[in-house]
């Protein structure tokens, strides 16, 4: 017989529904504290600089400053995995860079101190390409990244994070192969879905070595780590308001909490900084650049079995978490290459003149695919290959194995594509739609129509960590502590 449940399987109404149209749920926007102070960043309009001279006196003047940060005076924090970017810099590295922070009893004070700091600089040659980036004689960002290559590694997925891939004998699986196709293909930067809230938050210190931050965070947790990162010896505590849409570009807002945090260190009281709209669009965080050079082979059946390739991610001027978004690309890439034998595929994560990426929607596995399957349909072309079937035929399938971002190897043993590949290409009609490669399934006067596709796919295990307390007491009440932030897509309702 089967069970009625008053939830499982039913509509039902967001618990915080009520709370987010009438204006009650609190975001970043609605935190207050007593004795607050506001912060403003003064940026850089140079892509590439140093800074000769900077002189704050005047900012000082201007009533209702209560302090001004600059790298001669600031906290010695430097952030990034591996740590490359310091709170404040002499080296200014793209237009938006911060040269000084200022905290004042109002926005507007904070502003016209802003205006009144005068900065002198010596201007360098900036680089923006990434085969320009790491071609010898580029302009140098940081003295530790030769050629402006970040150096690998990702601590938080352990020490055995993906970093490349390098099976079989690539040389030998291309003698076997009956096509083999070579191509280069971008993905370059984008900017990120922008979410109508700037990222911001508030930020205070209970104690030399305790800080907390309020804040528009899509991942506490995430935020907590990167924060302890770049103050070594301090224990934060991360709160996260409603997150007014994130699109993942407000996982995390680094650089500023860092920012919000030294100017609350050094005037003993909690300040509130919010980016403005126009820093929003022009300064933060964007999606990772991707340039794929490669060299594919195929069986005679459409097997893809050789595959070497050299991948450049663009990082932008610092690297929060890009060779973690490598290892998902390359596992992620293992999952729809899956039946490849002999792979050589080496990324670089490349810093150049702009402000830094970081996770927009996908955490690297949109750069890997979008990168990756203009190549394939290459080759898919030139054997006439149904791209359906091509997918379904190289997918990760049952008794698939695969390296995910942990470096660890992983056997699937329950879960196939196929059918969901077989469902969706039936109700789509692509057998009717696809007449073979570059032909029209019809045309209409001076319109030609057609059609194509792509899959994508996950593995996260061993990736993403949580955990939760449940609490159940004796009237059928669940009481739940869990780390989550809500940030739009009913999180907390789900839960």
């Amino acid at each position: 017989m089967g069970k009625e449940f008053r939830y499982i399987g039913k509509p039902s109404p967001r618990i915080d529904g009520r709370a987010i149209v009438t204006g009650a749920a609190e975001y970043c926007n609605d935190v207050h504290m007593h004795n607050m102070l506001y912060g403003k960043i003064k940026m850089s309009p140079h892509p590439h600089a140093m800074i000769t001279k900077i002189d704050v006196s005047k900012a000082l003047e201007v009533p209702g400053v209560k302090t001004i940060l600059t790298y001669e005076n600031a906290f010695d924090w430097i952030t990034g995995m591996p740590a490359q970017k310091r709170l404040l810099d002499r080296h200014v590295r793209f237009v938006g860079d911060p040269v000084a922070l200022i905290a004042a009893a109002s926005a507007r004070a904070a502003d016209e101190a802003a205006e009144l700091i005068q900065v002198e600089y010596e201007v360098l040659p900036a680089v923006q390409d990434l085969d320009e980036a790491i071609a010898d004689g580029a302009p140098q960002l940081y003295e530790q990244f030769p050629n402006n290559i970040i150096s690998r590694g990702c601590p938080p997925f352990g020490p055995k994070a993906l970093q490349d891939i390098v099976m079989g004998d690539t040389k030998k699986g291309f003698e076997e192969c009956s096509v083999v196709v070579e191509g280069t293909s971008r993905y370059e930067t984008i900017s990120n879905p922008l979410p109508a809230e700037s990222p911001g938050l508030v930020a205070w210190w209970d104690g030399p070595n305790n800080c907390t931050m309020k804040g528009s965070f899509q991942s506490p947790n995430i935020q907590k780590m990167i924060m302890q990162l770049g103050m070594p010896g301090v224990n934060v505590r991360v709160i996260s308001c409603n997150v007014g849409g994130g699109f993942g570009s407000k996982n995390t807002v680094p650089m500023e909490g860092l920012y919000c945090a030294a100017l609350a260190k050094a005037c003993g009281r909690p300040v509130k900084l919010v980016i403005s709209k126009e820093a929003h669009i022009s300064t933060y965080m964007l999606r990772l650049g991707s340039r794929l050079k490669a060299k594919i082979g195929l069986l005679p059946d459409g097997t893809v079995h050789a595959y070497e390739g050299t991948w450049l991610v663009g990082s932008g001027v610092h690297s929060d978490f890009g060779q973690g978004q490598i290892a998902n690309g390359l596992g992620r890439a293992m999952l729809l290459l899956n039946k490849c034998k002999h792979w050589n595929y080496q990324p670089h994560l490349v810093a150049t003149n702009r402000c830094r990426s970081g996770g927009i929607r996908g955490f690297g596995g949109q750069e890997s695919y979008a990168s990756l399957i203009p190549i394939l349909s290459m080759a898919m072309a030139k054997m006439n290959l149904d791209p359906v079937d091509f997918f379904k035929k190289n997918m990760c399938d049952i008794n698939g194995g695969y390296y995910w971002v942990e470096g660890q190897w992983w056997e699937n043993h329950f879960l196939s594509y196929n059918d969901v590949m077989d469902h969706a290409a039936e109700h789509f009609g692509w057998k009717e739609k696809f007449p073979g490669w570059l032909k029209p399934y019809k045309v209409v006067g001076s319109k030609q129509y057609g059609v194509g596709c792509c899959v994508h796919g996950s593995a996260d295990c061993g990736m993403l960590h949580g955990e939760a307390f449940v609490k159940i007491d004796g009237w059928g009440t669940a009481n739940i502590n869990v780390c989550i932030a809500e940030s739009g897509m009913g999180q907390r309702s789900s839960v």
